[in-house]
């Protein structure tokens, strides 16, 4: 999209200017970065950038059907775009058909001499009708897939790099503001096709179509869902328990008016006898050491 038509959206929606608008992130191609087009964003506002690098190895990113290569990256470093003067946020994807720990190691180690102000890292996951399915069986197994996760973890936390959620670590302060909106229980607007939104008391998606969504503006949204209180409790703790510094008990309480360690004292008994929690006056947690199962944790309060 032109930067005058991201302006005008931008615009329509706040003017950065002259409004208390924190963060405006936009999603890069890094083959498309350009030091102009770095300039342009941050005249209209824009002042994060998110870069699916996924990879610096070239096998592994064609493989995901990337239109960059790891010198594309590397030329970026070269010319000095990716710098200090600008928030840089890259997206690493682990778990790929025939990846080893070693291939990860030379992906996370290169990137670290790029380094960006933020990591995303996600693991591969496939669903049948993608055409990565085919690879399913040669995708890692569990025992290195934890290995990966934890490998990827520590080598971040020794460059400075704080985990703050699950997949997510940032340097000097600069967590993902929307992101953690999402993890808070904040409400968000989705505009555009495909957009999900989440206002008081229901969730609700846009039609997929592009056109349709642009011609029959009153009517575009494809399904709302209402969230019942027992959902919204269930769903809180699910995206709460993501953040490293897992759930504020005194908020819950108030939020939802009752008592946490009460309501899911059977939960919890279970979760501290295995260990996979840490619990004290004010917050609950996933244990460090089980990020990797966090969804054993999260499947006790569904």
């Amino acid at each position: 999209m032109p930067v005058k038509q991201l302006d005008e959206i931008i615009q329509l929606i706040s003017n950065p200017k002259q409004s208390s608008v924190k963060e405006i992130t936009i999603e890069i191609n890094p083959y498309k970065l350009s030091n102009k087009l770095l300039k342009e964003y941050s005249q209209i506002g824009i002042n994060r950038y998110s870069f699916g690098i996924q990879s610096m190895i070239n096998s592994e990113l064609k493989i995901l059907g990337r239109l960059h290569n790891n010198n594309d990256i590397s030329k970026l470093y070269s010319e000095q775009l990716l710098n200090n003067n600008y928030n840089f946020s890259y997206d690493i994807i682990y778990g790929l058909p025939n990846q080893t720990l070693s291939d990860l190691e030379i992906t996370i180690n290169e990137l670290l001499k790029i380094p960006p102000s933020h990591f995303s890292i996600y693991c591969l996951s496939l669903e049948k009708d993608v055409p990565l399915y085919k690879e399913i069986s040669n995708i890692p197994n569990d025992e290195t897939l934890e290995n990966m996760y934890f490998t990827i973890k520590e080598k971040l936390e020794s460059a400075n790099y704080l985990q703050y959620e699950l997949s997510s670590f940032a340097k000097n302060n600069n967590q993902s503001i929307h992101n953690t909106a999402y993890w808070s229980d904040k409400y968000y607007i989705g505009l555009g096709p495909s957009a999900s939104g989440y206002l008081p008391s229901f969730r609700y998606t846009n039609i997929n179509n592009v056109e349709n969504y642009c011609n029959i503006p009153i009517n575009n949204i494809q399904s709302i869902t209402e969230v019942s209180t027992s959902e919204h409790q269930k769903e809180y703790i699910i995206t709460g328990l993501r953040k490293t510094k897992g759930i504020e008990i005194k908020q819950f309480n108030h939020k939802f008016n009752t008592d946490f360690k009460i309501k899911y004292s059977k939960e919890i008994t279970t979760l501290l006898k295995n260990n996979l929690i840490i619990v004290n006056d004010e917050y609950i947690k996933i244990n460090p050491k089980y990020y990797f199962i966090s969804n054993e944790v999260l499947c006790e309060f569904i």
